[in-house]
């Protein structure tokens, strides 16, 4: 194949949107799809209330892992990627194993708390609960440490096998009349194959003598020096789910035949609304890799080099005017999609079978969930140049104004959509604020932290002013 080949240029933009995709949503997506297929073919074989309590039992367990793997998995990652950019000697496998069982231990205790204040039964709901939320929540983590190392072909075959494997053995599972814990059982093996796979390419490449110890120490230690990304990323995690933890707790709420705690006409309708912003998080994720990463490093090297401010001033125009024209190409598609998405409403509101209320719900989401994808873009801008305090902040008032619009709506209009959209309409007006004005300020930014290293301080927030 010649290098001229377009296939050859094709494919690894592909593959990186791929990656991403999977990185940002693939134990959700794979959850939707499967639990639509599960449900189309068992509801006749177990009957309604056994498939609902399946589905829920999914739910549940992305929300704790989503809660846990987000913070821990996104710390650990870029603990791998600076120190394999700066040639340092890193315990891969052993920072991999020990991000993996921090998050999953954080996701069990979260998920052990929630079955026993929602009183879920029997055991084997319980316990079934209990693995899929530590199994998706380790592979999630995987999913951030593998983006990080680049191995994203490995990443897409390995997530693709498991998913099939999942859905393949709900499926044979159902010819022998199968409980709802033997169906949570079948769908874990597929991600429990995803994460041995993934788990097996680690060691492949950076061997297993790593002392999980050690390993711990330095995660830990990255935790609590980005304690503000950490807990930004946890508040943003919350703030997409606290609206629906709001509906559940409401009296108008369904409690399932296992305990669980749903509203089934919201939830569908905004499950199937979040889709819709996934293009725009894996969009996000590949310009950070690609364009940004380049931009960045010219000005750092520019910076740290000693070169002149002419020359610094240039690097950090170049570095704006790709970050702004890559959003505005992120948004735009978002836009689009967003309003193919909602001209045909009419089409998924059938497909779902969905009712008239739902119709216009659903139309609600898709705008809320196009302004969400403006606070995501400019939250990632926050976190670009270094300013996680103002990150912190904005995604701790999306989380309060969530809530309390979520409060508000329903005691006056019952259950709504409006809670999320007036919620995201005006943080992203604010993030726009903060994104805007803090971007071309990224050359003192890196000109502090230089002072900072210089000067002995192992973190720019420790320099005085």
């Amino acid at each position: 194949m010649s290098r001229t080949d377009p296939a050859r240029s094709v494919l690894p933009p592909l593959r990186r949107a791929a990656a991403a995709t999977v990185i940002a949503a693939g134990p959700w997506l794979v959850a939707v799809a499967a639990l639509a297929l599960i449900s189309r073919t068992m509801e006749p074989l177990m009957g309604v209330a056994a498939v609902e309590d399946l589905r829920l039992g999914v739910v549940y367990a992305v929300c704790c892992a989503s809660l846990a793997a987000g913070p821990i998995g996104t710390i650990a990652a870029g603990l791998i990627r600076t120190g394999i950019d700066d040639g340092q000697a890193m315990p891969v496998t052993g920072i991999f194993l020990a991000a993996g069982l921090l998050a999953a231990l954080c996701a069990l205790g979260l998920g052990t708390a929630i079955a026993l204040l929602l009183g879920i039964h029997p055991i084997g709901n319980l316990l079934g609960l209990l693995l899929l939320t530590g199994a998706i929540c380790f592979l999630w983590t995987s999913f951030s440490v593998l983006s990080a190392l680049r191995a994203h072909r490995f990443l897409i075959g390995a997530f693709t096998l498991g998913m099939t494997v999942s859905v393949a053995c709900c499926i044979l599972a159902a010819r022998h009349a199968p409980t709802t814990p033997d169906l949570i059982w079948a769908f874990s093996a597929g991600v429990l194959l995803c994460l041995a796979l993934a788990l097996r390419h680690v060691r492949l490449r950076f061997g297993l003598g790593d002392r999980l110890a050690p390993a711990l120490g330095l995660l830990l230690g990255a935790l609590a020096r980005q304690r503000l990304l950490a807990g930004g990323i946890l508040l943003g995690v919350a703030a997409v789910w606290i609206d629906k933890w709001v509906f559940w707790a409401a009296p108008v709420s369904a409690s399932s035949q296992a305990g669980y705690r749903h509203f089934a006409d919201y939830d569908a309708v905004m499950f199937l609304a979040h889709l819709a912003v996934i293009p725009a998080v894996a969009a996000m994720h590949m310009l950070q890799e690609g364009p940004i990463r380049q931009a960045l490093r010219s000005v750092q090297r520019d910076i740290l080099g000693g070169a002149a401010r002419m020359a610094i001033r240039r690097s950090v125009d170049a570095l704006v005017a790709t970050v702004r024209q890559g959003i505005l190409a992120i948004l735009f598609v978002q836009a689009t999609l967003t309003l193919a998405f909602m001209l045909a409403a009419p089409l998924l509101t059938e497909a779902a079978q969905l009712g008239f209320n739902q119709f216009l719900m659903l139309r609600v989401g898709l705008f809320s969930t196009l302004l969400y994808s403006i606070v995501y873009v400019c939250s990632s801008i926050l976190i670009i140049c270094d300013r996680k305090a103002a990150f912190l902040q904005l995604q701790g008032g999306l989380l309060l104004l969530n809530l309390l619009f979520s409060i508000l709506f329903y005691l006056e209009m019952g259950v709504t959509a409006y809670a999320f959209l007036f919620a995201n309409l005006l943080v992203s007006a604010m993030a726009i604020i903060l994104a805007v004005d803090i971007l071309p300020q990224y050359d003192f930014v890196m000109f502090s932290r230089a002072i900072s290293r210089r000067r002995g301080w192992s973190d720019s927030r420790d320099a005085p002013s």
